[in-house]
């Protein structure tokens, strides 16, 4: 259990934001701001509409087609093949058999045996039905949204955020940003 990985997937194992975009082009939406997490400022559209496409792109077979974030793919499987560890995936996408199929294939495609173990669940803010399993372990938990990173602090796991434009106000000094995966596989080796 000690060489277990916990870790968020869309920002910070693939790359959905340029999926996303491509999927909404795709439908006649554009982004139109930059540095933005949340989507309907984003693409300039209402938040109801935002929500509905953000369920429909995560229920879709685009999701299964995601690239990987920047140097992922090296670093974990470094962190996998020289130090055995591998990753507790826990992603917030819909959590039905076609969804799970479909992430579980794109993780395998470039991660293959690190991935321990994939739940998804329909809401992050149901990431903690999975991470109590760690409280107080202090295992590490990595996330590019600062919501989430600040749960797994509160939890007693040793947080770490992935750098995007979009979570540069982070203010917390007990969650540590990291700008890739090179800087995580120095940190945890």
């Amino acid at each position: 259990m000690n060489k277990l990985i916990l870790t968020d997937v869309d920002g910070v194992l693939l790359n959905s934001s340029d999926g996303f975009d491509r999927w909404m082009a795709e439908r006649g939406y554009d982004r139109v701001l930059s540095g933005e997490y949340e989507l309907g400022p984003t693409y300039g559209i209402d938040n109801d509409t935002a929500h509905k496409l953000a369920v429909e792109f995560n229920s879709s077979d685009a999701i299964g087609d995601l690239e990987p974030l920047r140097d992922s793919v090296k670093y974990v499987k470094k962190l996998y093949e020289e130090h055995g560890f591998r990753l507790h995936c826990i992603t917030a996408i819909p959590d039905t058999q076609k969804t799970y199929l479909s992430r579980s294939k794109n993780l395998a495609r470039y991660f293959g045996d690190a991935i321990y173990r994939l739940n998804c669940t329909d809401s992050s803010k149901n990431k903690h039905i999975y991470l109590r399993e760690y409280i107080d372990t202090g295992m590490p938990w990595i996330e590019d949204r600062i919501e989430m990173a600040e749960l797994g602090e509160r939890m007693g796991l040793t947080t770490y955020l992935i750098d995007h434009d979009y979570n540069q106000h982070l203010d917390n000094n007990d969650i540590m940003r990291v700008k890739n995966w090179k800087e995580l596989y120095e940190i945890l080796t």
